[in-house]
């Protein structure tokens, strides 16, 4: 989603979201407060997508459940149908249809979250996890209106036994929950402000040499953290209010000292599903060391397709996979040259090692907003001082 997007800032959306929290707050029973949860993400969901993307993902909901509850031997079908529809939704409808009303009617709202949360819950059932028996809450799961948009991606097993025992709002959740809201929305608002900075400076070209460039990276690296951790703030303390607790997704990304460091911190759900899911499966570390460099690299990669298809995502994603092989590698040839004494830490160490991680992480920043043509130019210019003819 992008910081322009009127649905973070949207008048009638802030309305709803605290008109449900009126709601539940004023019903006595779990069920009911369940039942007021899954009302209100449907009335959400329908009107801020629309009623073709509704239904889109309530089949899909629907066949993630039914082939769970049915047996093992169609959960691969099911999977291979929710990551088939990601591919239609994200590639051909996004990319290929040129018609705004065709995208805007058929590529459902937060499609890239739900579709990650069902194959988790799909691959859980296959790992042997009790499926769920209870439609209702399963829907509940598929469509909660926090984390529907942007996320944060929710695990099953977390999120359903929360849901089971719904209270009612506490004042220590309600503060909490609108202390993380409204550090979100200055999120959202500075997001904005830095996103307008950054087209300001792209239409005057001002981003050539060392400090025009510095400036410019700090600009995109800001815009991007703070729209995005701004959205999950969001979530995340809506979902406090009721009770729920949704992990953070962002850890103070920006003061890591490695790439791993920083995939550590940066948007963790998401991380964590291409952790389990994808690196592990294919065998994570526990095969030859340049097999896990590998899949490393498609890990990443698929991160950043997950993002959109499109070239400058695939870039971004090889060269966060192959950021995470050098840091990788480097720790691994030092503790071979170190042996079993350990290095003292330093406090210029540090410091040069969190500057080298900054820079990779804002210059890769450049190919996941331009083309990687584009993107080339920019940083030509920020590393000669001139600028590039276009």
């Amino acid at each position: 989603m992008s910081v322009s997007d009127p649905l973070f800032l949207n008048g009638s959306a802030i309305f709803t979201i605290f008109l449900a929290l009126f709601a539940y707050s004023l019903v006595p029973s779990s069920e009911g407060r369940r039942a007021t949860i899954l009302m209100f993400s449907v009335y959400f969901y329908l009107k801020f997508a629309g009623p073709t993307q509704l239904v889109l993902v309530l089949a899909l909901a629907l066949l993630t459940f039914a082939c769970a509850k049915i047996g093992k031997k169609f959960l691969n079908l099911a999977i291979a149908i929710n990551i088939l529809g990601l591919i239609i939704a994200k590639y051909y409808l996004y990319e290929i249809a040129t018609e705004q009303e065709v995208q805007r009617i058929w590529i459902p709202l937060g499609v890239s979250f739900f579709v990650f949360e069902f194959v988790h819950y799909l691959m859980e059932v296959k790992r042997g996890m009790e499926p769920e028996s209870n439609f209702f809450l399963f829907m509940t799961f598929s469509l909660f209106f926090p984390t529907v948009v942007s996320g944060p991606i929710r695990r099953y097993d977390n999120f359903t036994p929360q849901v089971r025992v719904l209270d009612r709002i506490r004042i220590s959740n309600l503060v909490s929950g609108l202390y993380l809201i409204s550090i979100g929305f200055i999120y959202k608002f500075a997001a904005d402000q830095f996103s307008n900075f950054q087209d300001k400076m792209l239409y005057y070209r001002v981003y050539s040499g060392l400090l025009g460039g510095l400036v410019f990276l700090f600009v995109i690296s800001m815009k991007i953290f703070l729209d995005f951790a701004g959205y999950s703030y969001i979530a995340i303390g809506i979902a406090r209010i009721i009770g729920i607790r949704i992990p953070m997704n962002f850890r103070a990304p920006y003061l890591s000292t490695s790439v791993i460091d920083f995939w550590n911190r940066w948007h963790i759900s998401l991380s964590n599903w291409v952790r389990d899911y994808l690196y592990i499966p294919l065998g994570g570390s526990r095969v030859i060391f340049y097999r896990s460099m590998l899949n490393l690299i498609i890990c990443m990669t698929v991160i950043g397709l997950w993002h959109g298809f499109g070239t400058r995502f695939l870039v971004w994603g090889i060269l966060q996979g192959i950021g995470l092989t050098v840091n990788h590698s480097f720790r691994r040839l030092m503790k071979i040259l170190e042996g079993e004494k350990a290095s003292p830490k330093s406090s210029t160490k540090t410091i040069i090692k969190w500057c080298v991680t900054m820079m990779f992480v804002s210059l890769s920043w450049v190919f996941f907003f331009y083309e990687p043509s584009q993107a080339i130019e920019i940083i030509q210019s920020i590393l000669s001082g001139k600028l590039m003819p276009w």
